[in-house]
């Protein structure tokens, strides 16, 4: 290993690039914004990976090499987990610092495996609920599964929550780094005049609405955790009271999402504001519909901390969230960048997404302001830098 250099292997057991949509999910599209500021500033950066097939992979995305280990599609997590072990093995050579994306079998399995190698292991903790120290904790087989989780050199902690939790947990306070999630601020710019009308006028006409359409804009999966059936409930009478206003959702609907998806239109359907709200999918250019849009709703259940919501800070959207303790507060500044409101309240978040539709000033003001918060916090590219920071303090401890 060349000095200053660290090699760093990223254990995900799903990665962008493939062409199947369950594969979706926010920590991987994270990771993959993350990795290439990582190339760009000296670390040397490989992903590992699962995915459904007889033989494995190799790929490159975003200029970064991706190596996919064969799975079955049921069984594909377990699947996952066992081959990782030997990979590190024979690969030992070829990386210094796993950096692990979750608390998945396969973290677990890369945990023990680093540590036989002596080699630097780090893991991130994602999402409240699920993937957080506690969860792990309170879990079936928790004394071996904590075992194993202090075996990590180091914990990444995007959010107030998650850190918490760690300590909760009674993992070791010293090892926590709290390091959140950022955004490409160029991607996710303001658009220009021109570049706005060109954007909404496409989206009008695509969706057939009304020229002076007010777009509420919805990013992420489209299920239950997200709060979509909320968003079901309150959404007619923002649509009654503000007669432009429309919502767009964009994100995979595809397996079991489809359920949620069909049930959001069923709702809306019922109500007799079908005509108001549509379901764009899937998209590899979110930023298209942030800069289309009037302001950003998230009404989620359960997050980490959540990328959507700082994209739409970065783009300059006010936003509607519900309010999730130790996460979404790290994102908004209450009454400054957006607003919070309790979750499944279908009509405080009625209400407030009515409040800023109806003003425009007001829209403004918070857009600016989101702006400037997300350049202050989330840059992906300060994101990267406190990462390099952390691989050189994890190998300089030998």
């Amino acid at each position: 290993m060349m000095p200053g250099k660290p090699r760093v292997l990223m254990l995900i057991d799903t990665y962008p690039g493939s062409a199947v949509l369950s594969d979706y999910s926010g920590e991987a599209n994270q990771l993959r914004v993350l990795a290439p500021r990582l190339l760009a500033a000296g670390v040397e950066v490989r992903v590992l990976t699962s995915h459904v097939a007889r033989r494995d992979a190799e790929d490159e995305v975003d200029g970064v090499r991706v190596i996919r280990l064969a799975a079955p599609e049921h069984g594909r997590a377990t699947r996952f987990a066992q081959r990782v072990p030997m990979w590190l093995l024979r690969h030992r050579r070829e990386w210094d610092i796993v950096h692990i994306h979750s608390t998945a079998r396969s973290a677990l399995a890369a945990l023990a495996a680093t540590r036989v190698l002596g080699k630097k292991s780090l893991l991130k903790f994602t999402l409240m609920g699920s993937d957080d120290a506690i969860t792990v904790r309170e879990s079936r087989l928790s004394g071996i599964k904590m075992r194993l989780l202090r075996l990590a050199d180091a914990y990444v902690a995007p959010s107030t929550a998650l850190a918490e939790s760690v300590w909760a947990a009674g993992l070791p306070a010293d090892r926590v780094a709290r390091i959140p999630n950022g955004a490409d601020l160029n991607k996710f710019a303001p658009p220009t005049e021109d570049e706005r009308a060109r954007l909404r006028n496409d989206l009008l006409e695509q969706f057939q609405w009304p020229h002076d359409a007010l777009i509420a804009l919805f990013v992420g999966a489209i299920e239950p955790r997200k709060g979509i059936d909320a968003l079901a409930r309150a959404w007619p009478d923002v649509a009654r009271r503000v007669p432009r206003a429309r919502l767009l959702l964009v994100g995979p609907r595809d397996g079991a999402r489809a359920e949620t998806a069909a049930q959001f239109e069923d709702d809306l359907r019922n109500a007799g504001v079908a005509e108001t709200a549509a379901l764009a999918g899937f998209s590899d250019r979110p930023e298209d519909y942030y800069r289309a849009a009037d302001l950003f709703v998230f009404p989620s259940r359960g997050e980490g901390l959540p990328s959507a919501l700082i994209e739409a800070h970065a783009a300059g959207l006010p936003s509607v969230a519900t309010h999730i303790t130790g996460i979404i507060e790290d994102i908004i500044d209450e009454g400054k960048t957006g607003l919070i409101v309790p979750q499944d309240d279908p009509a405080q978040l009625s209400r407030a997404l009515v409040a800023l539709l109806e003003d425009d000033a007001r829209r403004l003001r918070m857009g600016l302001a989101a702006r400037a918060r997300a350049e202050q916090c989330f840059s992906i590219d300060h994101v990267a830098r406190q990462y390099v920071d952390l691989y050189a303090k994890l190998i300089s401890r030998g």
